[in-house]
């Protein structure tokens, strides 16, 4: 294996060497997983480095060619080219991050580890995501702005050019951010300052440069952090969550698929009796509960479509009325939140348009309504306050 490796990486100059020598033309690179050229405008990076970082980046620079050999052998692939999931995954498998090699897209990769603490291998897990940060803001607060090092760094993207990269985004690996400079390879060729990378080959450059280039074609998703890690990681064998045939399973480490409620990380999860991962809704017991795409049990409001639903702390959704610090409202038999008038036994109540129960004076359009402390709409003769009032059946004041 290890003489498979060094012969690897010794073409893989020795093309690189040849290019330069006999000038070939920049060549266009194609974003994995899409149809569309994407020319690569990255300038060389120019970061010093003293003696201590140095050396991590060479060894960042062999860490990165062995895994990318590895990962063509273990396959049986001479090209990761429109594969970039595929590289990445296997790259998190040779690595020991994950036990065992997930099937995802290049879209899917963060969604996937968004909710974890520790992947299969016993890394804790961090993200940054888009909702909350830049890729340059996130890649800047994940390195303190250059100065820390860190190493394993998953970047995910939820789009990229072309039609296939609008349909599975793209992903790609960073073996590590030293002195402000990142370590990484792609599947896919590409010119970077003048200089042409074949796919695997190792890439260099700043963090601003990296954020530059893809943000040019590709829709930041987040980042995933990768740090620590078990020393038990043996790379063998189910364990832990696994894409089989489209769903998913969770396997114990004894290789056994979990059903029913499991607890991975902070984030509950249902499996049904044949292990399958499950989303949307789901009964079980006498409740509801709500699941989302990932599989996370919802808890709190929830809006499906234009229908507002509350699960409560343990994730069971609520019907009927509920109070919520001093507020209450009223969900229907179905779980849908109700607003305007309803009509509970032979009592009208009045919700506004965030479900709050009204009490007191209310106009609607040009007439005025008067609902009790209790929310109950009043009819007939009423004293409020020392005044007495006249009210219609229908509720609506008249004298």
């Amino acid at each position: 294996m290890i003489e498979r490796q060094h012969w690897a990486r010794a073409l893989l100059a020795l093309v690189l060497a040849a290019a330069l020598v006999i000038g070939l033309a920049p060549v266009t690179a194609w974003a994995i997983d899409e149809d569309t050229p994407v020319t690569l405008e990255l300038p060389g990076a120019e970061t010093a480095f003293d003696a201590a970082d140095a050396a991590t980046a060479n060894e960042l620079k062999s860490q990165a060619a062995s895994t990318y050999a590895t990962a063509l052998e273990r396959t049986g692939r001479t090209s990761f080219y429109g594969n970039c999931a595929g590289l990445v995954n296997q790259t998190l498998y040779i690595l020991g991050i994950n036990t065992y090699v997930v099937g995802l897209s290049g879209k899917d990769e963060y969604d996937f580890y968004e909710d974890m603490e520790k992947s299969s291998g016993g890394y804790a897990i961090e993200t940054y995501s888009a909702a909350d940060y830049t890729l340059l803001e996130a890649l800047n607060k994940l390195t303190n702005n250059g100065t820390q090092t860190v190493y394993n760094v998953l970047v995910g993207f939820e789009k990229g050019s072309g039609e296939a990269g609008a349909k599975y985004g793209h992903t790609c690996f960073i073996h590590g951010i030293v002195g402000g400079t990142i370590y990484y390879y792609e599947s896919y060729n590409g010119t970077f300052g003048g200089v042409y990378y074949p796919e695997g080959s190792v890439i260099s450059c700043t963090i601003s440069q990296f954020a530059s280039h893809y943000g040019k074609w590709a829709e930041f998703e987040g980042i995933v952090h990768f740090s620590g890690g078990s020393t038990t990681a043996s790379n063998t064998g189910h364990s832990g969550w696994v894409k089989e045939d489209g769903a998913w399973y969770y396997y114990d480490s004894n290789g056994t698929a979990h059903t029913g409620w499991l607890k991975s990380g902070s984030t509950w999860y249902y499996l049904n009796s044949s292990g399958v991962m499950q989303t949307g809704w789901v009964k079980s017991g006498s409740a509801w509960y709500y699941l989302s795409a990932s599989g996370a049990m919802q808890t709190g409001w929830v809006k499906l479509g234009s229908t507002w639903y509350y699960l409560n702390s343990s994730g069971a959704m609520q019907t009927g009325w509920i109070k919520l610090g001093s507020t209450w409202y009223y969900l229907n038999a179905s779980g849908a939140m109700q607003t305007g008038w309803v009509k509970l036994g032979s009592t009208w109540y009045y919700l506004n348009a965030s479900g709050a129960m009204q009490t007191g004076w209310i106009k609607l359009g040009s007439t005025w309504y008067y609902l009790s402390a209790s929310g109950a709409m009043v009819t007939g003769t009423q004293t409020i306050g020392s005044t007495t009032y006249t009210f219609a059946d229908s509720g609506a004041w008249i004298g």
